[in-house]
This record gives C-alpha cells, sequence and structure tokens, in this order.
C-alpha cells in the first residue's frame, strides 16, 4: 500500500521557457492586451482632459457674464440716483 504512487507525487506543471511558436504568441498576446489596456486608460484620461477643460471654461464664461451683471446691476444703481436727483431739483423748481 505504500508503494504506490499518490497523484500529487505525478509529474508537476512546470513553465518551458524554450523558445517556440506558443510561447512567442503568448508573449505577443500578453503585449497586445497590455497595449490595448494602456490604449483605453490614455483616451479615458484625454476623455477627462477635455472635459475638465470644458468645465473650465464654461465656469470663466459664467464668472464673466456675473461680473458683468455686477457692474450693469452698479450702472442702474447709479442711473437711478441720478434719475432721483433730477427729480428732486425738477420738484423743487416747480414748487418755486
Amino acid at each position: 500500500m505504500t508503494d504506490m504512487p499518490r497523484p500529487a507525487d505525478g509529474a508537476r506543471f512546470r513553465l518551458d521557457y524554450t523558445i517556440n511558436i506558443v510561447n512567442i504568441a503568448a508573449f505577443m498576446g500578453a503585449l497586445l492586451s497590455a497595449g490595448y489596456a494602456y490604449g483605453l486608460l490614455h483616451a479615458r484620461i484625454g476623455v477627462l482632459e477635455v472635459q475638465m477643460a470644458a468645465q473650465a471654461q464654461t465656469q470663466a464664461r459664467q464668472v464673466d457674464l456675473m461680473e458683468r451683471w455686477v457692474r450693469t446691476d452698479e450702472k442702474v444703481a447709479g442711473l437711478a440716483m441720478t434719475v432721483d436727483k433730477h427729480d428732486a431739483r425738477i420738484e423743487r423748481l416747480e414748487q418755486r
């Protein structure tokens, strides 16, 4: 009973490093898949950069628009004060 070989004692899987067409094809496949993954990652990063640039440009436009609104509001407030002054002068002149 002790002389019988067990399945674990059999030939184990060993890597074969000889140069043959199967090993070359496996290496080329690994390079191809790594290149594909790198290409996908690079494309994703490019898309993110484009999106971030577009968002920054949109925010810059919004800030510019808000600054113009503030300047317009200040001009309107200044005109309203001028109109009030002229109205007061006209009322004084009419009362004389």
